[in-house]
C-alpha cells in the first residue's frame, strides 16, 4: 500500500474549500499510483472545521465511509482524517483520528504544547495516531520531543527536508519510532512526493484503513518512507501553483 500521512486540500490557512480543486488533487494522487491520503489540514485553519463537515459529514465527494472519519473514493483511493496541529513553543503534529476527536480539540494556534496535546487525545478515549512533522524543517523543532517522544506512533520524513534524511532517521532511531513519508503538499503537484510504503503481505490497500490499523502498522514497523524521483522539482512546481491561487482567489 502507498500512503501519503501529511496532505493539504486548502492552499492556504484563510482559503474556502475549492472543490472543483480538492476532486482534481485526489483524482491526480490515485492516477500517480496513492492507495490512500490523510488528510493533515492545518487545524487551525479559518475553514477546517467546514472542510470536515463537507468532506466526512455531508459526503460532497460521494465517497463509501468505512468508518468514522474514513471515505473510499469512486476513483479508489482512500481518504482519512485528520489535523497539522501547530504547538505551542514552534513545530506541528499529525493527527490521526475520527472527526469527533478533531472536533474535541482546542483549534487555537499554540493552544497545546506536545505533552497536553497528547494528554487531550487521550482524554477523548478513541483511537488516534500522532506523527511528529518535518521537524527539522526551518525552526520546526519540538522541544518537548525527547522527553515525550515515545508516547507518539512516528517520525516523519518530508519531502521537502529529503537532505535531512540521515538526520530524521538517527531521530527515529534514538526514539525508537518508525519512519512515514509524508508529501506536506498544499497542490496536486506536491502530493505523495514522499509517501509512506506499507508492504503487500501486511496490508495491501487502502480499502481496509482505519486510524487503529495505521497504529497497528507503525507498531510493527510496516511502514518505510519513499521519496519519488524529482520531489525537489515537484515541490518548486507546487510553491509556484499555490502561490498563483492565492494570488488570484479572494482569502
Amino acid at each position: 500500500m502507498k500512503l501519503d500521512t501529511h496532505v493539504h486540500l486548502l492552499p492556504g490557512k484563510s482559503a474556502s474549500p475549492d472543490w472543483d480543486e480538492i476532486r482534481f488533487t485526489l483524482d491526480a494522487a490515485r492516477h500517480d499510483g496513492l492507495d490512500a491520503v490523510c488528510i493533515c489540514e492545518h487545524l487551525d485553519a479559518t475553514h477546517y472545521h467546514a472542510l470536515l463537515a463537507d468532506l466526512f459529514d455531508r459526503n460532497v465527494l460521494a465517497g463509501t465511509p468505512l468508518s468514522a472519519g474514513v471515505l473510499r473514493l469512486p476513483g479508489g483511493l482512500t481518504v482519512s482524517a485528520g489535523a497539522e496541529v501547530s504547538l505551542r513553543g514552534g513545530g506541528d503534529a499529525g493527527v490521526h483520528a475520527a472527526p469527533s476527536t478533531l472536533r474535541a480539540l482546542d483549534s487555537q494556534k499554540g493552544a497545546y504544547a506536545l505533552p497536553a496535546l497528547l494528554d487531550a487525545l487521550d482524554a477523548t478515549g478513541e483511537p488516534y495516531a500522532i506523527v511528529a512533522h518535518h521537524v527539522y524543517f526551518h525552526h520546526k523543532w519540538i522541544d518537548e520531543l525527547p522527553a515525550v517522544g515515545g508516547r507518539l506512533d512516528a517520525i516523519e520524513l518530508p519531502a521537502k527536508d529529503l537532505g535531512a534524511s540521515d538526520r530524521y532517521r538517527s531521530l527515529a532511531s534514538r526514539l525508537e519510532l518508525p519512519l512515514v513519508g509524508g508529501g506536506d503538499g498544499h497542490t496536486w503537484l506536491q502530493i505523495g512526493a514522499c509517501y509512506t510504503f506499507v508492504p503487500d503481505d501486511a496490508w495491501s490497500s487502502g480499502a481496509g484503513f482505519s486510524v487503529p490499523r495505521f497504529k497497528d502498522a507503525l507498531k510493527a514497523r510496516h511502514a518505510e518512507p519513499v521519496p519519488v524521483p524529482g520531489a525537489d522539482r515537484f515541490i518548486r512546481m507546487s510553491r509556484l501553483y499555490r502561490d498563483r491561487i492565492n494570488r488570484a482567489t479572494p482569502q
